[in-house]
């Protein structure tokens, strides 16, 4: 297996040399986007929304741990 072939098996979709996947809100809503670029070897969450409760920030919270541990078990695998 790839890196690429293990991110979108976790869901990621290519978007421009990075892969991208949305993080929702208890309301359906999308809040947050976990990025992962195997080029530069870097992940990072972009919020999409302004932060207005303690539910915002703990599923920001969320979403860095899993783009994280994504990111790190994608390192098991060739490029």
């Amino acid at each position: 297996m790839t890196k690429s072939e293990f991110l979108e098996s976790k869901g990621y979709e290519i978007c421009y040399s990075r892969y991208i996947k949305s993080i929702d809100n208890n309301d359906g809503y999308s809040i947050a986007s976990m990025f992962i670029s195997i080029i530069r070897n870097i992940y990072y969450v972009k919020v999409d929304v302004e932060i207005e409760t303690q539910d915002d920030i703990d599923t920001i919270q969320i979403a860095f741990n899993r783009v994280k541990s994504d990111f790190e078990e994608m390192q098991k695998y060739d490029d």
